[in-house]
This record gives structure tokens, C-alpha cells and sequence, in this order.
């Protein structure tokens, strides 16, 4: 059998409420993601986590996989990556 590294991801959600003022939806959205992304308020985090997916993968990694995922990858299949949320749709 052959050894493979998997790289396995899963995006956590936080959320952080700011109020702006603006002239329409699209400039509350520039002045809100500003807005949360400054030092001002605290994220909460929400518990809650998304879909497990592929990120990486390679072939006989090394002693170092982590380095092994950086370097080279093999293409991981659309059905088990992000874009497929990590499950096998056949």
C-alpha cells in the first residue's frame, strides 16, 4: 500500500456585529468588513464548523508532511475538496 499525507480543513465560523453608517448596501459592506477587521470589538466564536474537506495531499510524504503539502501536491478530486464540500457526490 502506498502512504499519502492528507491535509483535512474545516473553516470555523466567528462573527463580530459592527454598525456603520452609509450611503448604500454596497458601501455598508466596504465600511463594515473595514470595520471588523480593525482592533475595535471582539469576535465571538459561534461554535458552529463547516464541512470537512481535502486541502492537501501528497505521496510517500517525508518526515516533514507539512513541508511535503507545501512543495508538491497531487490534485485532489473536485468531489472531495473545497468546491465540493468534501464529499463523494458519485
Amino acid at each position: 500500500m502506498t502512504r499519502y499525507a492528507v491535509q483535512c480543513m474545516v473553516t470555523t465560523y466567528d462573527m463580530k456585529i459592527v454598525m456603520v453608517e452609509a450611503s448604500s448596501i454596497e458601501n455598508a459592506c466596504v465600511k463594515g468588513l473595514a470595520k471588523a477587521q480593525s482592533a475595535e470589538g471582539e469576535w465571538e466564536n459561534l461554535e458552529t464548523y463547516g464541512n470537512v474537506f481535502v486541502d492537501g495531499i501528497v505521496k510517500d510524504p517525508s518526515t516533514d508532511p507539512l513541508a511535503d503539502l507545501c512543495d508538491s501536491q497531487l490534485d485532489i478530486p473536485v468531489r472531495y475538496s473545497e468546491d465540493g464540500i468534501g464529499r463523494d457526490w458519485s
